[in-house]
This record gives structure tokens, C-alpha cells and sequence, in this order.
């Protein structure tokens, strides 16, 4: 038998799902039914703090693929901390964050308990693009490119990566990043649009780019 309680908390869930309803999100689960199984989880962390996931606010998909490729003792470094920085750092990797917004990357820094390098620029200009020029080439097993100056981020990120590792270039579907995949040409790409956590519609859209064996 439903209680009065239990009533109420599915009404309210129901509630939640159509008011987070989005044309995006509507079509995603139309092209991609898979993504039925996630609408639970989904309406659960709309509004979750990114600290508090320790996941990063990408599509649910994107987390899985990028998540197999991953192991302990690989090098990541970031254009743009948060829940990403915690995920990276609980699977042991070695972890550089770059962050423009000095409050916001001391709570991360915080919540990994000091794994990570953190790289303050406030004034998110050249000198946040050039963070990463001390990095030796092609010694990266990932680059996460999701803050500020995206583009000019990511071709100074080009020739960090090592053969056969990778660059996510998250919300590469927004007109203004369209030349990402100039920057990154003739490197093997993987586009993933789906449900994420974190507002934004509900819906993300991410590509995951792979570094061929020849970098020049």
C-alpha cells in the first residue's frame, strides 16, 4: 500500500521531470532510447553540487567512455576545474588544474585534500592559455578543455598530448567553438550528446579527441 508520504515524494518526482523537461532533452531521449535508463538519476542531480558528485558535468555517456580509458599514474591536465578534478583524482591520476576563479579552485583543491596542482590566473587572458607551455611535449594522457578562452586553449594543448591519448573539448556544439575541430584535425574524434547533471538544459554535448601517431 502507498502511504501518504510515499504519494506525495512520487508526485513531486513527476513534478521534477516535467519541469526539466527541454526540447534538447525531449530529443535526445527520442534519437537515443538507451538514455531512458539514466532519466532517474538525471532529474536526481539537476540541481547537485559539482563537489558533491565528484563527477564531472559532462553527458552520463561521455563519463563512461572516457572513464575506460583511464588508470592510475596518468597525467590529466585541465582548463577549468571541478567535479572533474575530484573524478580524475579518485582514479589516481596526476592531476593540473588551471582556474580563473581563485574562490571556486580552492574549494576543489580542498575537496581533493591537496592531490592536485592548481593554477590560479584571474584574469583568464594569455597568461591562463600559457599554463600549460611548461608541460613537455607529448607527455599527457589527457587534456579537458571546459573553461575560459577554449580555443586558443586547445591549440596550445595540441602538442602536449601524447600519441594515442586524448583531448575532451567539452560543449563543442556551440557555434562559437566550431573551429575545434580545425584546431584538432586529421586527430580521430568522437562527438557525445546526452543527458548530464548540472542544469544547462539537461542535455550535454562533448568531443572526445584522439591523437594520431604522427603529430605534426
Amino acid at each position: 500500500m502507498t502511504t501518504v508520504g510515499q504519494g506525495r515524494r512520487q508526485r513531486m518526482e513527476r513534478w521534477k521531470l516535467r519541469a526539466f523537461w527541454t526540447w534538447q532533452s525531449v530529443l535526445v531521449l527520442w534519437r537515443q532510447p538507451e538514455e531512458r535508463r539514466r532519466i532517474r538519476r538525471w532529474v536526481r542531480e539537476l540541481r547537485a553540487n559539482p563537489l558533491e558528485l565528484r563527477s564531472p558535468w559532462w553527458s552520463y555517456q561521455m563519463v563512461e567512455v572516457v572513464g575506460a580509458l583511464l588508470e592510475p599514474g596518468m597525467r590529466a591536465f585541465e582548463f577549468g576545474s571541478g567535479g572533474s578534478t575530484l573524478w580524475l583524482v579518485d582514479r589516481g591520476l596526476e592531476v593540473t588544474s588551471v582556474e580563473d576563479q581563485p574562490f571556486w579552485g580552492e574549494a576543489v583543491r580542498n575537496a581533493t585534500e591537496g592531490k592536485m596542482t592548481l593554477l590560479l590566473e584571474p584574469d583568464g587572458g594569455p597568461s591562463y592559455v600559457a599554463t600549460i607551455g611548461d608541460v613537455p611535449e607529448h607527455s599527457l594522457d589527457l587534456v579537458i578543455i571546459d573553461g575560459v578562452a577554449r580555443l586558443e586553449c586547445a591549440q596550445a594543448a595540441r602538442t602536449k598530448v601524447r600519441p594515442g591519448r586524448w583531448v575532451l573539448f567539452d560543449d563543442s556544439q556551440r557555434v562559437e567553438y566550431a573551429a575545434c575541430s580545425e584546431i584538432f584535425s586529421g586527430w580521430p574524434a568522437r562527438t557525445i550528446t546526452g543527458l548530464k547533471p548540472g542544469g544547462g538544459g539537461g542535455v550535454g554535448t562533448s568531443t572526445l579527441f584522439q591523437c594520431p601517431p604522427s603529430t605534426d
